[in-house]
């Protein structure tokens, strides 16, 4: 009977202390714990560290972009005992961005509890650089005088500087912003490039207190070929003939006739050659001959015709000169410097 008390007893003080211990809520480690404050970074940064009074080793986060409502992927938390990290990526954006660091304990939820709640959050704020993006780095013009446009999108106003451009102006044609970020259309213009040298202007984007961006233009030079005439005659003695071009680009000869002989040209100023073909003598077997003699560069070829037959008759002296020009043909000008 004293047997069956005894284990009576101990059968109830075993169910009341499993009651009692079911009842117990274990303290969360973020009981007494100061809220985190949140955290503003620059767009250059890349994290923080917090040093908290708990230990946070059975601590889980879950980090939120406010933007997208999704997990984010630019903001990460990293936690070692009572060091809480943040790190992010740098923010190349038009836009500033936040996200929601949410800290759960362990020992209050399960991670699959759909109903667990965060012990403690905060936000994370990150700047972003103010900035002026464009489509190229390098704009190219025709040496001919004219516009183009370019779109510049920023997130700030900008004023642009040509530096010493003179030949270079820039006006703005239009101006949008949607969500932060503005859309501007530029019209760059260019008098003519009457050098023989690549203009070349670099384009400031600047506010009061920076230079944000840099634009190369770069302008052609003339790449056309005038000749003062295309056709010569030459007589069955042949001799030199000077042909007379204008260019403000290097140009080369080109001929598949072997009784034509290349001999270079001499530089007369602003753009004006003279240019000698050496025509061998008629042989005796042909009455006459006919061959052309192309001046080209990268991107024009002009041709001159060359007529030698025993028929045409000039004088000695006119040989070396402009001999051989077809009557009442007017010469072509040069280019105008």
């Amino acid at each position: 009977m004293k047997n069956s008390i005894t284990t009576l007893l101990i059968t109830v003080s075993a169910l009341f202390l499993g009651s009692c211990v079911k009842d117990m809520k274990i303290p969360s480690v973020f009981e007494g714990m100061e809220q985190i404050k949140d955290v503003n970074l620059n767009a250059n940064d890349v994290g923080a560290a917090l040093r908290l009074t708990a230990d946070l080793r059975n601590v889980d986060n879950n980090v939120t972009d406010i933007g997208t409502g999704e997990v984010c992927e630019w903001c990460k938390v990293v936690i070692d005992k009572t060091l809480l990290k943040i790190v992010v990526e740098t923010n190349k954006g038009f836009l500033s961005r936040t996200a929601l660091v949410e800290l759960f304990d362990r020992s209050q939820y399960t991670l699959d509890d759909p109903n667990r709640k965060p012990g403690m959050a905060f936000y994370v704020h990150q700047g972003c650089a103010i900035q002026v993006r464009l489509e190229n780095d390098k704009e190219l013009m025709s040496y001919a005088a004219g516009s183009l446009t370019i779109k510049a999108e920023s997130n700030t106003d900008f004023d642009v500087d040509t530096g010493d451009a003179d030949w270079l102006s820039v006006g703005k044609l239009s101006s949008s912003t949607v969500d932060g970020v503005t859309q501007t259309i530029l019209q760059l213009t260019a008098t003519e490039n009457t050098t023989d040298k690549v203009r070349k202007a670099v384009l400031s984007f600047k506010t009061e207190s920076a230079a944000l961006k840099t634009l190369q233009v770069e302008q052609s030079v003339n790449p056309n070929i005038i000749l003062t005439q295309t056709e010569y005659q030459i007589g069955e003695d042949g001799g030199i003939l000077n042909i007379g071009l204008a260019t403000k680009i290097s140009y080369q000869v080109r001929t598949e006739a072997d009784w034509l002989v290349n001999k270079g040209s001499t530089k007369q100023g602003n753009g004006n050659y003279t240019h000698k073909i050496e025509v061998k003598p008629l042989t005796e077997e042909a009455s006459e001959r006919t061959a052309s003699v192309a001046f080209f560069n990268n991107t024009v070829e002009v041709v001159v015709s060359i007529r030698q037959t025993k028929s045409f008759h000039q004088e000695q002296d006119s040989i070396s000169t402009t001999m051989g020009a077809i009557p009442n043909r007017p010469d072509k000008p040069f280019l105008k410097k």
